[in-house]
């Protein structure tokens, strides 16, 4: 079976089972927790996603995002004809002539009132949402994405789009490689239990050394496999944030 088919084979799997399982809400405690974990303490700069009904929410913490006062942006699919503001050149994804980009929210704005649902019935920002630039952005980033599977070695399974993909790999080329992608995240010892409060603040303190970006998948524990099919143009997440907590990737 080649890397496509396998990808495919899981993408239905993962979509049947998410389907079946009741999507949880991020507790109090883990959005408290995240205010120890230095990507997220040092970042200036959040991308995150309006979630679909069956991934776990994320109007929270994007809500936490933007009372700590961080420049907070959710994706909108989009296109050259009909964009309102001007478009940078993004890259497409192959056969495309779409683009995914990504949209400030206001504090002062209800979040619910800030969005419209889009393409593919995902909730988008509005017009009136002011266009983030990545070549601009106040440093560090943390961003968080969504998927149908990641892998406990950082490999992420998408909805095969390519949206993604293309996006993060469009980070990584700006300004010559100023923006340098990754924590090292091994002093993360072991995962704070949504649920339950957590005291030990030293397991959120990866090793900085100076990265400018960070990768973060937000997913439910049953799409944690080993290992996910990946080919070397997928994007690989440093850190995973599920029901147990914040994990870190891997190597395999």
């Amino acid at each position: 079976m080649t890397v496509c088919e396998q990808k495919a084979s899981l993408r239905r799997l993962m979509k049947k089972r998410m389907l079946e399982q009741k999507a949880p809400n991020l507790s109090p405690f883990f959005l408290e927790s995240l205010r120890d974990f230095a990507p997220y303490r040092n970042a200036a700069s959040v991308l995150l996603y309006a979630s679909l009904p069956h991934e776990a929410c994320t109007d929270d913490f994007i809500k936490l995002c933007l009372a700590d006062n961080k420049i907070t942006a959710i994706p909108k699919i989009c296109t050259e004809q009909k964009a309102k503001q001007p478009v940078r050149q993004i890259p497409q994804p192959k056969t495309k002539n779409t683009f995914m980009d990504f949209f400030i929210l206001s504090p002062s704005i209800p979040l619910e009132a800030q969005t419209t649902p889009g393409v593919f019935g995902i909730r988008e920002p509005s017009d009136l949402c002011i266009r983030f630039n990545p070549e601009k952005a106040a440093l560090p980033l943390l961003v968080c994405v969504p998927g149908l599977a990641f892998g406990e070695d950082g490999t992420r399974l998408g909805r095969g789009g390519g949206y993604y993909d293309t996006y993060c790999a469009y980070l990584k080329s700006l300004a010559g490689g100023l923006l340098t992608d990754g924590f090292a995240p091994s002093a993360v010892k072991r995962p704070a239990e949504i649920g339950k409060k957590n005291t030990d603040k030293t397991i959120f303190e990866p090793e900085c050394r100076g990265q400018k970006i960070v990768y973060a998948g937000l997913c439910r524990n049953f799409q944690i496999l080993r290992t996910v099919p990946s080919e070397s143009h997928d994007l690989r997440v440093d850190y995973l944030f599920c029901e147990q907590g914040i994990r870190a990737a891997q190597a395999l």
